[in-house]
């Protein structure tokens, strides 16, 4: 599967190239939000500007969030036939708090009807998984590709943590960063998009940047476990993308991750790399994490970070032609992305 193009809507950008410009040169969006933690100080977090933050509208904004993340990347394609494109969306996870879970059942009407564009009927659908939602719809897109009407798909997600439930969810499990927790999520929002497989038009492309490989897992020691971390579920995941893609781990030239800055992810990043390093060496392999520009951003995560690779690719803003996305849901899967480009 190839990369063809790119939408992203975050914090600090409305556009993929624009967003992923402002993450390179280290900008982030930071703020006070309009709610404040049990101490009365204002929570800190990242909300994408130009939308309205009246919670009244908030299953709206998503959608008008999610579409232009959508239009962008179908505006850098040409005599696409959307009616033909299988739309694969992913969202937080079904039960989330904060989350409005009838979102699953009207954001693909709701897109068609921004956008004025139909998607395939009988091959668009919703993914439900938090963190690994990209993932599980790249999974998808590919058995939908083995199909001869089928020449590309369109992957995207959006999500948002800026929602006094979900704020509230975070806190009461200890995993809102505030003055008296150093050890926590920033809040953030993003909605992003990527257009894959597409055989006639992906020439046209000048990253060429292909998906060689996926992985998936479960870790029995997930985050709200209060079960010992030994890394098992990522790393296993690692092993079957990598041998998907046909590599050893030390020809990966730098990672992605969705660790959000709690030492959870970090301590499982640190175990998974000592499962499956096996060829020392001597410079450490470069990681990048979004959330460290525009917080958290949930099921938009493992998409993120395909739309920040290509344009790093693209730009060459990177020493090698591999890389390796990792993603970890709240629920314990794990799904990892290899990334190639043949340039």
């Amino acid at each position: 599967m190839q990369i063809v193009s790119t939408g992203l809507v975050c914090p600090v950008g409305l556009n993929a190239e624009a967003s992923c410009a402002a993450m390179r040169a280290g900008i982030s969006a930071f703020e006070e939000l309009p709610y404040c933690d049990n101490d009365g100080e204002p929570i800190m977090g990242a909300v994408v500007p130009g939308f309205s933050l009246d919670n009244h509208y908030f299953e709206k904004r998503l959608v008008e969030m999610l579409a232009t993340a959508v239009a962008e990347s179908l505006s850098k394609v040409s005599g696409i036939a959307t009616e033909k494109l299988p739309l694969l969306v992913g969202l937080a996870e079904t039960g989330r708090p904060g989350f409005p879970s009838r979102l699953a059942n009207n954001i693909i009407n709701g897109l068609q009807d921004i956008l004025e564009v139909r998607f395939h009927p009988e091959f668009s659908r919703v993914i439900t998984s938090g963190h690994t939602s990209g993932f599980e719809a790249l999974a998808i897109a590919r058995q939908r590709l083995k199909h001869d009407e089928v020449s590309a798909c369109l992957v995207c997600g959006v999500d948002s943590y800026i929602r006094a439930k979900s704020l509230l969810w975070l806190d009461e499990h200890w995993r809102l960063k505030t003055e008296q927790n150093s050890d926590g999520v920033i809040p953030g929002e993003a909605a992003a998009a990527v257009i894959i497989g597409m055989n006639e038009q992906a020439k046209e492309s000048s990253s060429q940047l292909q998906i060689t490989g996926l992985g998936f897992a479960i870790e029995e020691a997930g985050i709200l476990s209060e079960k010992p971390l030994f890394g098992h579920g990522l790393s296993q995941s690692i092993r079957v993308a990598l041998s998907e893609a046909g590599i050893d781990f030390s020809e990966i030239d730098f990672r992605l991750s969705d660790i959000t800055g709690e030492s959870y992810g970090f301590r499982e990043q640190m175990l998974s790399l000592s499962r499956v390093m096996r060829v020392r060496r001597e410079e450490t392999i470069p990681i990048w994490h979004n959330a460290e520009f525009i917080g958290d951003n949930g099921a938009v995560a493992g998409i993120s970070q395909l739309v920040v690779a290509f344009e790093a690719f693209l730009k060459g803003n990177v020493l090698g032609k591999r890389s390796i996305c990792y993603t970890s849901a709240v629920s314990g899967a794990r799904a990892v992305a290899i990334l190639e480009t043949k340039f």
